[in-house]
């Protein structure tokens, strides 16, 4: 079961969504794809009809600007961001990190 705070590593390539967070009612996210090798942890256990939950990578400083547009990340209004990774991709293509 996935919980909140374990860490995975990528054994292959995932697709995520990445979601910038804002200081205001408003949220935008792309698409790309999470490197094999990539560590991340799980920022949020999934509720029980979930297929998702919300990540955030390790190396997280050098992906933000992979993930993240600059005028996203200079805007004053930005925050943050996470990725959305499917439960199953997890499952099926990563490895746990032991504690």
């Amino acid at each position: 079961m996935i919980r909140a705070g374990q860490k995975y590593r990528a054994i292959e390539p995932l697709n995520v969504v990445a979601f910038s967070s804002w200081r205001a009612p408003a949220t935008s996210g792309s698409r790309g794809a999470l490197r094999a090798g990539e560590l991340f942890t799980v920022d949020n256990g999934p509720h029980s009809e979930a297929i998702v939950v919300y990540c955030v990578p390790e190396n997280n400083e050098m992906l933000h600007a992979v993930f993240i547009s600059e005028a996203n990340r200079s805007s004053a209004r930005y925050r943050d961001s996470y990725l959305c990774i499917a439960i199953k991709d997890i499952l099926e293509k990563c490895e746990r990190i032991p504690d």
